[in-house]
């Protein structure tokens, strides 16, 4: 592909573009408000993304608008074998501050056990703090007498 052609002239409104943008400047500027959430703990953005049109060539080909850019290891950087395009709610799902769960089914969000097994978070949190094996925490009846 002739790179003359990948520019920002006619980008610069699309979602593809601001998402270049947002993720230079959460990593870049001290005085973004995610800062420390991203470049305040060491997440850079790799040297050739820093350009636009090389990160164009590397990802527009699986971009899609109603996908989020996301990074497969959070504790790695943006660059092309450690991005991806998901779905909000998968973004969502690998954030640093979610809580996860070992279950009979494997691990898993804790959010998404309490609605696989029926169970409230909070309870399935107290029977692991009470260190219940792991198949009593998810098969125990929710209270005394229930089926």
């Amino acid at each position: 592909m002739n790179l003359a052609i990948i520019s920002t002239k006619g980008m610069s409104t699309t979602p593809f573009y601001r998402c270049w943008c947002n993720m230079r400047q959460r990593c870049n500027n001290l005085n973004h408000p995610a800062f420390n959430h991203y470049g305040g703990r060491g997440i850079t953005v790799c040297e050739d993304w820093e350009v636009f049109s090389n990160f164009y060539l590397d990802m527009f080909s699986t971009y899609a608008e109603n996908l989020t850019l996301d990074r497969i290891d959070n504790s790695k950087g943006y660059f092309k074998n450690n991005c991806a395009w998901v779905s909000q709610k998968e973004n969502c799902a690998n954030r640093r501050s979610n809580n996860w769960v070992e279950t009979p089914n494997g691990k898993m969000l804790i959010t998404h056990a309490a609605n696989l097994f029926d169970i409230d978070v909070a309870l399935i949190r107290y029977r692991i703090r009470k260190n219940l094996p792991i198949d009593s925490v998810f098969s125990t009846p929710k209270c005394r007498g229930a089926k």
